[in-house]
């Protein structure tokens, strides 16, 4: 995820250094991939300290129910 915003924002930067204003649409979609990724990658980030605190707080990570 962090790679794709790196990767989408360099690539927005270069296009509109490029074409300028005839890239702002394009640009604004490549910007948008680029926060979307890096939103998506710290909530991966939270998602992954909530499992390590679980034991913590008392709560099992694994599910033990009926087999």
């Amino acid at each position: 995820m962090l790679m794709l915003g790196a990767i989408a924002a360099m690539y927005g930067i270069a296009e509109l250094a490029v074409a300028g204003g005839q890239a702002v649409v394009a640009a604004s979609f490549v910007g948008g991939v680029a926060v979307g990724s890096g939103l998506r990658a710290a909530e991966i980030v939270r998602a992954l300290r909530l499992l390590i605190r679980l034991p913590e707080i008392g709560i099992s990570p694994h599910h033990e129910g009926p087999t």
